[in-house]
């Protein structure tokens, strides 16, 4: 379970680390007036956080519905290695970005499909470096 948690916390920083890094800064430059109230500042909070709260339920979802049963038939045919697991996580994370561009009518589906395949990307290598590969398998190693 935890493999998967970190993995699934690398994937949505991964894909929502542009906007994190604007919503930071939007953030960072209007904490100075904020400090009127905390309703302010939470709302500061939320701002900053808002990629993240975007993204973790998604990229999870992704994770349990495409990624889990990926694993599992990767491992049956025996082929669990990095290479196919990154690829099947960025293929899969492009594939699911543009399904939610083309129902929420996105502007411009290209970055969307390029930060969902840095997430699922990513996602998958970490899923394959945490708790698939044969290192992550061995006892000393956790």
């Amino acid at each position: 379970m935890r493999p998967f948690l970190k993995s699934v916390l690398l994937g949505a920083l991964a894909g929502a680390a542009p906007y994190l890094l604007a919503s930071l800064l939007f953030t960072l430059v209007a904490i100075p007036r904020a400090f009127t109230s905390m309703r302010e500042f939470a709302s500061l909070f939320l701002l900053a956080a808002s990629p993240m709260i975007v993204a973790v339920p998604i990229v999870t979802a992704g994770g349990l519905m495409i990624g889990l049963p990926t694993s599992r038939l990767l491992k049956r045919w025996n082929k669990e290695n990095g290479f196919t697991y990154t690829g099947a996580g960025g293929g899969s994370g492009a594939l699911v970005a543009l399904i939610l561009g083309l129902l929420f009518d996105l502007p411009d589906l290209t970055w969307a499909a390029l930060l969902g395949a840095l997430s699922g990307a990513v996602t998958g290598f970490s899923w394959w470096r945490l708790a698939r590969s044969p290192r992550a398998r061995t006892p000393e190693a956790r």
